[in-house]
Protein backbone atom coordinates (compact mmCIF):
# COMPACT_ATOMS: atom_id res chain seq x y z
CA UNK A 1 0.00 0.00 0.00
CA UNK A 2 1.32 3.37 -0.95
CA UNK A 3 3.07 5.36 1.86
CA UNK A 4 0.44 8.17 1.29
CA UNK A 5 -2.34 6.27 1.41
CA UNK A 6 -1.07 4.52 4.75
CA UNK A 7 -0.77 8.33 6.00
CA UNK A 8 -4.62 9.04 5.10
CA UNK A 9 -5.89 5.98 6.74
CA UNK A 10 -4.00 6.74 10.04
CA UNK A 11 -5.52 10.57 9.77
CA UNK A 12 -8.72 9.64 9.43
CA UNK A 13 -8.45 7.46 12.66
CA UNK A 14 -6.44 9.27 14.78
CA UNK A 15 -9.22 12.54 13.50
CA UNK A 16 -11.72 10.02 14.54
CA UNK A 17 -11.26 8.98 17.67
CA UNK A 18 -10.06 11.48 19.43
CA UNK A 19 -12.33 14.50 21.27
CA UNK A 20 -13.21 18.29 20.68
CA UNK A 21 -10.85 20.09 22.75
CA UNK A 22 -7.50 19.68 24.58
CA UNK A 23 -6.82 17.83 27.65
CA UNK A 24 -5.55 20.34 30.36
CA UNK A 25 -3.10 17.81 31.70
CA UNK A 26 -1.54 17.47 28.83
CA UNK A 27 -1.41 20.97 27.95
CA UNK A 28 0.04 21.92 31.17
CA UNK A 29 2.55 18.73 30.69
CA UNK A 30 3.77 20.07 27.23
CA UNK A 31 4.82 23.92 28.92
CA UNK A 32 6.20 22.10 31.48
CA UNK A 33 8.58 19.98 30.24
CA UNK A 34 8.39 20.72 25.82
CA UNK A 35 7.46 17.23 25.48
CA UNK A 36 3.84 15.70 24.91
CA UNK A 37 3.87 12.61 22.58
CA UNK A 38 0.45 11.68 21.33
CA UNK A 39 -1.09 14.06 23.31
CA UNK A 40 -4.82 15.69 23.06
CA UNK A 41 -4.45 19.49 22.21
CA UNK A 42 -7.36 20.42 20.40
CA UNK A 43 -8.50 23.76 19.99
CA UNK A 44 -5.04 25.01 22.15
CA UNK A 45 -4.36 28.57 22.53
CA UNK A 46 -0.64 28.86 22.09
CA UNK A 47 -0.25 31.87 20.97
CA UNK A 48 3.52 33.16 21.01
CA UNK A 49 4.41 29.97 23.32
CA UNK A 50 8.09 29.41 23.03
CA UNK A 51 8.31 25.50 22.47
CA UNK A 52 11.82 25.86 20.69
CA UNK A 53 12.82 21.89 20.40
CA UNK A 54 9.75 20.17 21.52
CA UNK A 55 8.59 16.92 20.80
CA UNK A 56 4.79 16.79 19.73
CA UNK A 57 4.79 13.62 17.86
CA UNK A 58 1.34 11.97 17.13
CA UNK A 59 -0.16 14.68 19.02
CA UNK A 60 -3.73 16.17 17.36
CA UNK A 61 -4.20 20.22 17.54
CA UNK A 62 -6.08 20.64 15.10
CA UNK A 63 -7.97 23.85 15.13
CA UNK A 64 -5.63 25.11 17.71
CA UNK A 65 -4.32 28.86 17.71
CA UNK A 66 -1.24 28.64 17.37
CA UNK A 67 0.31 32.51 15.85
CA UNK A 68 4.12 33.60 16.31
CA UNK A 69 4.75 30.62 18.22
CA UNK A 70 8.09 29.15 18.30
CA UNK A 71 8.48 25.47 16.87
CA UNK A 72 11.92 26.23 15.60
CA UNK A 73 13.88 22.46 15.50
CA UNK A 74 10.77 20.85 17.04
CA UNK A 75 9.60 17.43 16.40
CA UNK A 76 5.91 16.62 15.09
CA UNK A 77 6.09 13.93 12.65
CA UNK A 78 2.80 12.19 12.15
CA UNK A 79 1.22 15.16 14.19
CA UNK A 80 -2.64 16.26 13.22
CA UNK A 81 -3.31 20.24 12.46
CA UNK A 82 -5.90 20.10 10.74
CA UNK A 83 -7.21 23.67 10.33
CA UNK A 84 -4.51 25.32 13.01
CA UNK A 85 -3.81 29.05 12.51
CA UNK A 86 0.49 29.49 12.22
CA UNK A 87 0.61 32.56 10.62
CA UNK A 88 3.82 34.13 11.43
CA UNK A 89 4.97 31.04 13.05
CA UNK A 90 8.80 29.74 13.27
CA UNK A 91 9.35 26.36 12.09
CA UNK A 92 12.62 26.50 10.99
CA UNK A 93 14.36 22.83 10.87
CA UNK A 94 11.19 21.59 11.80
CA UNK A 95 10.19 17.61 11.64
CA UNK A 96 6.81 17.44 9.61
CA UNK A 97 6.84 14.72 8.13
CA UNK A 98 3.68 12.88 7.12
CA UNK A 99 1.78 15.78 9.31
CA UNK A 100 -1.48 16.54 8.27
CA UNK A 101 -2.23 20.06 7.48
CA UNK A 102 -5.11 20.25 5.27
CA UNK A 103 -6.75 23.72 5.95
CA UNK A 104 -4.12 24.83 7.74
CA UNK A 105 -3.15 28.61 7.89
CA UNK A 106 0.37 29.55 7.27
CA UNK A 107 0.65 32.63 6.10
CA UNK A 108 4.18 34.03 6.41
CA UNK A 109 5.10 31.15 8.63
CA UNK A 110 8.96 30.29 8.09
CA UNK A 111 9.58 26.61 7.26
CA UNK A 112 13.22 27.21 5.91
CA UNK A 113 14.76 23.91 6.03
CA UNK A 114 12.28 22.13 6.92
CA UNK A 115 11.15 18.73 6.62
CA UNK A 116 7.46 18.10 5.26
CA UNK A 117 8.15 15.19 3.31
CA UNK A 118 4.88 12.93 2.62
CA UNK A 119 2.67 15.97 4.40
CA UNK A 120 -0.66 16.75 3.49
CA UNK A 121 -1.46 20.77 2.96
CA UNK A 122 -4.31 20.77 0.57
CA UNK A 123 -5.95 23.88 0.45
CA UNK A 124 -3.69 24.94 3.42
CA UNK A 125 -2.93 29.28 2.90
CA UNK A 126 1.01 29.23 2.13
CA UNK A 127 0.92 33.30 1.31
CA UNK A 128 4.29 34.63 1.48
CA UNK A 129 5.10 31.85 3.37
CA UNK A 130 9.16 31.17 3.42
CA UNK A 131 9.92 27.47 2.78
CA UNK A 132 13.35 28.17 1.42
CA UNK A 133 15.73 24.77 1.29
CA UNK A 134 12.56 22.78 2.85
CA UNK A 135 12.26 18.96 1.72
CA UNK A 136 8.77 18.68 0.19
CA UNK A 137 8.88 15.71 -1.35
CA UNK A 138 5.82 13.63 -1.92
CA UNK A 139 3.78 16.61 -0.16
CA UNK A 140 0.32 17.04 -1.25
CA UNK A 141 -0.27 20.99 -1.80
CA UNK A 142 -3.68 20.34 -4.08
CA UNK A 143 -5.61 23.60 -3.80
CA UNK A 144 -3.50 25.23 -1.95
CA UNK A 145 -2.80 29.00 -1.79
CA UNK A 146 1.39 29.74 -2.35
CA UNK A 147 1.25 32.86 -4.01
CA UNK A 148 4.60 34.81 -2.99
CA UNK A 149 5.66 31.95 -1.12
CA UNK A 150 9.66 31.29 -1.48
CA UNK A 151 9.85 27.87 -2.79
CA UNK A 152 13.83 28.23 -3.74
CA UNK A 153 16.11 25.18 -3.50
CA UNK A 154 13.17 22.93 -2.41
CA UNK A 155 12.59 19.34 -3.22
CA UNK A 156 9.21 18.90 -5.02
CA UNK A 157 10.14 15.89 -6.23
CA UNK A 158 6.92 14.07 -6.42
CA UNK A 159 4.91 16.47 -5.16
CA UNK A 160 1.36 17.38 -5.65
CA UNK A 161 0.41 20.93 -6.81
CA UNK A 162 -2.45 20.01 -8.59
CA UNK A 163 -5.25 23.19 -9.14
CA UNK A 164 -2.41 24.96 -6.63
CA UNK A 165 -2.28 29.02 -6.34
CA UNK A 166 1.75 29.59 -7.35
CA UNK A 167 1.29 33.04 -8.62
CA UNK A 168 4.50 35.07 -7.97
CA UNK A 169 5.80 32.17 -5.94
CA UNK A 170 9.80 31.64 -5.86
CA UNK A 171 10.76 28.89 -7.43
CA UNK A 172 14.70 29.31 -8.11
CA UNK A 173 16.56 26.37 -8.28
CA UNK A 174 13.69 23.73 -6.52
CA UNK A 175 13.77 20.07 -7.92
CA UNK A 176 10.25 19.42 -9.04
CA UNK A 177 11.18 16.01 -10.62
CA UNK A 178 7.63 14.31 -11.36
CA UNK A 179 5.35 16.77 -9.85
CA UNK A 180 2.04 16.55 -10.51
CA UNK A 181 1.31 20.37 -11.64
CA UNK A 182 -1.82 20.02 -13.59
CA UNK A 183 -4.24 23.30 -13.33
CA UNK A 184 -1.08 24.96 -10.81
CA UNK A 185 -1.29 28.59 -11.44
CA UNK A 186 2.11 29.76 -12.19
CA UNK A 187 1.57 33.26 -13.61
CA UNK A 188 4.42 35.76 -12.25
CA UNK A 189 6.12 33.00 -10.48
CA UNK A 190 10.24 33.09 -10.91
CA UNK A 191 10.65 29.14 -11.68
CA UNK A 192 13.63 27.10 -11.03
CA UNK A 193 16.04 28.55 -13.94
CA UNK A 194 15.26 32.25 -12.69
CA UNK A 195 13.09 32.94 -15.76
CA UNK A 196 9.56 34.59 -15.13
CA UNK A 197 6.39 32.47 -16.13
CA UNK A 198 4.10 34.60 -18.51
CA UNK A 199 0.78 34.97 -18.03
CA UNK A 200 -1.75 32.25 -18.79
CA UNK A 201 0.79 29.46 -17.26
CA UNK A 202 -1.90 26.87 -15.77
CA UNK A 203 -0.01 23.84 -15.59
CA UNK A 204 3.18 24.75 -16.94
CA UNK A 205 5.61 27.65 -17.08
CA UNK A 206 5.14 30.23 -20.19
CA UNK A 207 8.58 31.35 -20.82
Amino acid sequence: MPRCLVSIIIFTVIVATRGYAYHPDDLARLLKTNTCKQCDLIASDLEHAQLHGSILTGSVLSDSIMRWIDLKNANLEHAVLKSVDLSWAMLNFANLKSVYLNAAILNQTILENADLEGSLLEEADLRRADLKFANLKATSFRRADLRWANLSQTNLDRANLQDAKLQNAILIGASINKAYIEGAVFDGAIWTNGQTCGEGSVGICKQ
